[in-house]
């Protein structure tokens, strides 16, 4: 509310003002007006009233809820607290079940692979034969000299002859100690030997189709004549172990550690390059005249 100049007018001038006189007060009037109506518009413009160009306008008063947060505090929080524990709870049942079914698992394998240890352990049999003749499990096979036949019953004076096969096919020996055992004629046909010890074993016409043979360690064992068809080797240690008419190629052995591994000449599987190959990998290739005796 502030206070402003009287402008004079006509109806202040003096009775006897002249007409000069007269006219400088009607300009004067006039631009007051025109001053008051500017000043009018301005405050408009700026949302400020005319009247009360000095007043702020009140702030509007936020709406509160002491029973929404009263609830909330009371109901909402602790709910909250409970789901989150409950899932907490059920996470570690989970995982304590897992870890009780993968320990239940583990050592499940484990007694089994003892258990097949025990059996493979039970059936080695040192001989002096080392180009054995391999027959059924527990039966024999024919040679020229006998007419036995193939009957674990009908057994003869030349029972010597004959080696019954070893019947260890699919085993799970992996990480297996094998070391030394004398396993003629064992069928290893898609056995797991993954890791397994079998350095200095004899294995002698031996069926290792299909079997794993990763990292296994076979230093010095005896694989005449052994059957390697589709076995992996991938890692396998063959140094200075004999394979003399085992037929082999360079997809399984490639990968395998071949010092002074013992390969034969007359293998009609590999090419010279191959040879050449192998040799370049530390095998040695020589011929056998009979490699049946």
């Amino acid at each position: 509310m502030g206070s402003s100049k009287n402008i004079p007018s006509k109806e202040n001038a003096p009775k006897d003002a002249s007409p000069r006189e007269h006219e400088t007060l009607d300009s004067q009037s006039s631009t007051g007006n025109h001053s008051k109506q500017e000043k009018e518009v301005t405050q408009s413009a700026s949302g400020v009233s005319p009247d009360h160009s000095d007043e702020t306008p009140p702030k509007p008063k936020r709406e509160r809820c002491p029973e929404c947060r009263r609830w909330f505090r009371n109901v909402g929080v602790p709910v909250i607290v409970t789901i989150i524990f409950t899932l907490a709870q059920i996470h570690v049942s989970n995982t304590q079940s897992d870890t009780a079914i993968r320990v239940s698992n583990t050592q499940a394998d484990t007694a089994e692979r003892l258990e097949n240890l025990r059996y493979v352990r039970d059936r080695s049999k040192p001989t002096m034969d080392l180009s054995p003749h391999c027959g059924g499990t527990g039966g024999f096979i024919l040679t020229p000299e006998s007419t036995t036949t193939n009957s674990s019953t009908d057994k003869t004076d030349n029972e010597d002859y004959f080696t019954p096969e070893l019947p260890f096919k699919d085993f799970d020996l992996k990480g297996q100690n094998l070391s030394g055992l004398w396993l003629n004629c064992a069928n290893f046909s898609g056995a797991n030997l993954e890791g397994a010890d079998l350095s200095n074993t004899y294995l002698i016409r031996a069926k290792l189709n299909g079997a794993n043979l990763r990292n296994a360690n076979l230093q010095h064992s005896q694989l005449k004549l052994a059957q390697l068809q589709n076995a992996d080797l991938r890692g396998a240690d063959l140094s200075s172990a004999n394979l003399l008419g085992t037929p082999t190629d360079l997809s399984i052995l490639e990968t395998a550690t071949l010092h002074e591994t013992i390969l034969p000449e007359d293998n009609l599987l590999l090419t010279p390059q191959q040879k050449q190959r192998l040799q370049d990998l530390g095998a040695i290739f020589r011929k056998e005249e009979d490699a049946e005796s």
